[in-house]
Parts: C-alpha cells; structure tokens; sequence
C-alpha cells in the first residue's frame, strides 16, 4: 500500500484502511437545522394531526363527505411534516472516495438537502456546492485528476468515461491539496507536490 503524505494540521479527513484498500471520508453536510427549524415542524405536525382528529370526529357526528376530505388533506401534511423531520434529525453520512488497487469509488454521501453542502471561500464567503453523483470506475479509465478555480472558489475534480466528478466540494483548500496528492500517488504520479494556489494542475495516469 503506497505511503500518503502527512496530513495538515486540524485535517478533518478519516483514513480507514483495510486488506482491500483505503477509504477517505469527510463531512460534505452541515448537522441538522437549527432548533427553530425542529420545533417549527414539531408544531406543524402537531396542529395538523389534531385538526385531523377534528375532521373525523365531525364526520362520524356530523356525516357528509366533506369533513373526511379535510382529514385526508391533513394527513397529507403531516406526511409532508414528518418526511422533513425525517431529513433534520437524522445524521447526514459523509462524503467518500475508495482507492482499490484497480477501482476508485465514490460517494457523495447524504444529507438534509443540497444546500446543507457547502464551501467556505478564502475570503470567509461560504457558498453552496451540488454534490457529484456516485461513480465507480476502474483506474484505467480515469484519465487524471485536476484542481481548478471558478468564481474564487477551489475545485478537485476527476474525469472518467467522458464525464467529470467533483470531489471534496466542503474541504478546506489545505485539505483538498493533501486529498490531491494521495489521488495522484493512487494514480503512480509522482510524490512531488506541485500545488500553488489558483493554479490548475491536470494529471492523467501513465501508459
């Protein structure tokens, strides 16, 4: 297994090895919503259930058709309710790349929403990032591994089979230059670390 470089300081990336291969994973998500957030849907599901129990309640007192359509519109709220609830409590998974001696795997991991991805730029900005979708590729077929600059924000990406994957979107730019060199080694670049800031490097794999 090729040796990586050593990590920078407060580098938030987890290295997990094992007889197959090595696996970098990171937090790509923001933690859940804030506590306003929370108890607005708590409150929301809460009215909604009770005014459902209402509508039936006049229904069978009452009879007609009409009191059984509120339940159901209701219902649908709280299922709506729920379902966002669902998304705000439960731990985002991170985002992740395993480098198999022939296979690269990724995984953008899982979050509350899209918008809970993001970068914070040099300048303190932080703005959001779409996630890549998933992708395994052999390493024959990535044709290099490349950083690049657009509107001030840092990028790593990978091309394969005619498509590109943005990988690391929530690193830190330290983070990211260390990410980039392990992927180089992975591809049997050179150990070197030609990194400058703002510049963009392109590596392909060797014949």
């Amino acid at each position: 297994m090729e040796q990586h470089p050593e990590m920078p300081t407060g580098c938030e990336i987890t290295r997990t090895a094992d007889p197959g291969g090595v696996t970098l994973s990171w937090s790509a998500y923001k933690a859940g919503g804030t506590r306003l957030t929370r108890w607005f849907l708590v409150l929301w599901v809460c009215a909604w259930s009770l005014w459902c129990a209402f509508s039936l309640y006049r229904g069978l007192i009452d009879g007609g058709v009409e009191p059984f359509l509120w339940a159901a519109f209701t219902i649908l709220n709280c299922a709506a309710g729920l379902y966002w609830m669902r998304h705000e409590y439960l731990p985002p998974t991170p985002e992740r790349v395993r480098l198999e001696p022939d296979t690269l795997r990724y995984h953008p991991g899982t979050g509350p929403a899209a918008s809970r991805s993001c970068a914070e730029l040099p300048d303190g900005t932080v703005v959001p990032v779409t996630p890549a979708p998933a992708v395994t590729v052999s390493k024959a077929a990535v044709r290099g591994f490349g950083v690049d600059r657009v509107n001030g924000r840092q990028r790593l990406y990978f091309d394969a089979d005619g498509r590109r994957a943005e990988i690391g979107g929530c690193l830190t730019e330290s983070e990211r230059a260390w990410l980039f060199e392990v992927l180089r080694a992975w591809l049997g670049q050179a150990a070197d670390r030609p990194w400058e800031r703002g510049a963009r490097h392109q590596e392909g794999s060797q014949a």
